[in-house]
């Protein structure tokens, strides 16, 4: 996820927190909520947006980047992938006690 996209990310992260019917919108319609907050949503991608609880957590399988790679270096990047939209995207880090 680039940079700009995290930060109007965050943004959205902080509007949900304060603003219920805002989540309630993103959660039924995020691909409308999301290009409405400046998040560019190609056309024909669609977004699911889950929600973490104390009870439930949501981890995404990334895509797996296209080539040959030997395991060592599929460890390297799935670690940056998921250290960066654990911990980033979702507001995960140091997650529930």
């Amino acid at each position: 996820m680039d940079n700009n996209i995290q930060q109007q990310w965050a943004k959205v992260i902080a509007k949900v927190w304060s603003d219920p019917k805002f989540k309630e919108k993103l959660l039924k319609n995020p691909n409308q909520v999301l290009k409405e907050e400046g998040i560019n949503i190609s056309q024909g991608q669609s977004i699911v947006i889950h929600e973490n609880d104390t009870q439930k957590f949501h981890f995404v399988i990334p895509k797996k980047p296209e080539g040959q790679f030997s395991e060592e270096n599929l460890m390297k990047m799935a670690g940056g992938a998921t250290a960066q939209t654990s911990c980033g995207a979702t507001g995960w880090a140091g997650g529930a006690k």
